[in-house]
């Protein structure tokens, strides 16, 4: 078979979250923000902080301003100090952990969503972003061991087998990559074109 090149697209963990009341920074605003409002955001929380360095709810709220105006290097130094503040936020250190996959620190992304799998320890969703983070470092052996953990904890997650499926590909396991393909084809189209394409 020949070599598929594995994207595994930034989006897969925009959508993610772990409840309805988590508020994500990843998540876009209720109401249409401008950038020019994101802007003035971080000036005025910028001002807040200056005043008072300990206010952690105005660092969440200028982290969520950088996030939204793409500033990931900006809104890491925020989620930094509102860890050093709050050691166990989740959210904060989840929000790290994409930010730093948008600047291509998988590494620090990985540190981080192993973090929060440490305190959410059946947390699904976070195993799936790691596995993400993993195979965008090329470690494929790495991100087979948290598909593996995601589908022990819901053997119907078609996502796990489909990018475990990839991962597998990417490892020359070329039978085990054409059964987690077949496994997730009939409900993920993905999966059904790459079966067809790559286990003939």
């Amino acid at each position: 078979m020949k070599k598929i090149l594995l994207l595994f697209p930034m989006l897969l963990f925009a959508g993610i979250g772990f409840s309805q009341n988590s508020l994500m920074a990843t998540h876009a605003p209720a109401a249409k923000v401008t950038p020019s409002e994101h802007k003035r955001q971080v000036k005025f929380y910028s001002n807040v902080i200056e005043v008072n360095p300990k206010n952690v709810d105005a660092y969440k709220n200028r982290a969520k301003s950088h996030i939204e105006l793409k500033n990931y290097k900006e809104a890491i130094k925020d989620y930094n100090a509102i860890i050093r503040y709050e050691p166990t936020n989740v959210d904060a250190i989840y929000n790290r952990a994409v930010a730093r996959m948008h600047t291509e620190d998988q590494r620090g992304a990985v540190a981080d969503l192993t973090k929060v799998i440490k305190l959410k320890p059946d947390d699904k969703e976070m195993y799936l972003i790691r596995a993400t983070a993993k195979m965008n470092m090329l470690n494929a052996r790495g991100a087979i061991q948290d598909y593996n953990y995601i589908i022990k904890l819901d053997s119907t997650s078609m996502e796990a087998y489909y990018n475990r499926g990839l991962a597998k590909y990417e490892i020359r396991d070329d039978k085990g990559a054409c059964a987690d393909f077949e496994k997730a084809a009939p409900t993920d189209s993905r999966a059904a074109k790459a079966l067809a394409k790559y286990c003939k």
